[in-house]
């Protein structure tokens, strides 16, 4: 099991119940849509698998490891096997494009060689046409997320969190980036996808036959939109 909520709730202070016995998991290899409206705790889901925030009750398990109980060194290489694309855009304004990419692959240590060719490729796979020496502040909203999306992919993660990755893209590059997460899917990586009720997003789910929920009243049950 790559990722398991085990009756998991969370609580901020003082009395903010924002999840309630959360329970649900997602196999190795799954593709995972959790559909809910804004402020309904995707987020803060998400967070709580990436352990930027802790449960006020109930566990959290990534790759059969019980969040809670590791020590700094353990959650780093932990994060090192997630990619994460946030709907809020998290680009480096003083970096390139190209450097947004590279970054989490130099902190692998790895090759001058091979930073340059993966990342070459992750702004192929996305389709970025524009120069990869332009900063972030130069692009659209919509062109931000997706060089985004390219440095969560670039190193091939484990699992992809993409927690409502559509906010700034049309229908056509939302799309894109579905085929995109589809293919990775296909090639082994478990992706777990939060939105908003978007009917193009919720199509291409029910065509896709991936696993679906809902995310109401702080509660998770299964996806029951027509």
């Amino acid at each position: 099991m790559i990722l398991s909520f085990q009756n998991t709730s969370l609580m901020y202070p003082p009395k903010s119940r924002v999840l309630e016995n959360i329970q649900f998991s997602v196999e190795e290899g799954g593709f995972c849509f959790i559909f809910g409206d804004n402020c309904s705790g995707k987020t803060s889901l998400m967070k709580l698998i990436y352990e930027m925030q802790k449960p006020t009750t109930g566990t959290v398990s990534v790759f059969d490891e019980s969040a809670a109980k590791l020590n700094s060194q353990q959650r780093a290489l932990l994060r090192r096997k997630i990619g994460v694309v946030s709907q809020q855009i998290m680009l480096f304004p003083q970096l390139t494009v190209f450097e947004n990419i590279a970054l989490p692959l130099k902190l692998e240590k790895t090759n001058e060689t091979f930073i340059m060719n993966t990342a070459k490729e992750a702004l192929k796979t996305i389709g970025y046409e524009k120069p990869p020496a332009l900063y972030p502040g130069s692009l659209s909203l919509g062109e931000q997320q997706l060089i985004s999306f390219a440095r969560a992919i670039a190193n091939k993660p484990r699992l992809l969190l993409a927690d409502d990755p559509f906010m700034y893209l049309d229908k056509k590059n939302s799309l894109n980036m579905l085929k995109i997460m589809e293919n990775l899917n296909d090639s082994g990586t478990t992706i777990l996808i939060t939105s908003v009720h978007n009917k193009h997003v919720e199509d291409f789910a029910k065509r896709s036959k991936t696993q679906m929920l809902t995310l109401s009243k702080r509660s998770l049950s299964p996806y029951d939109k027509i």
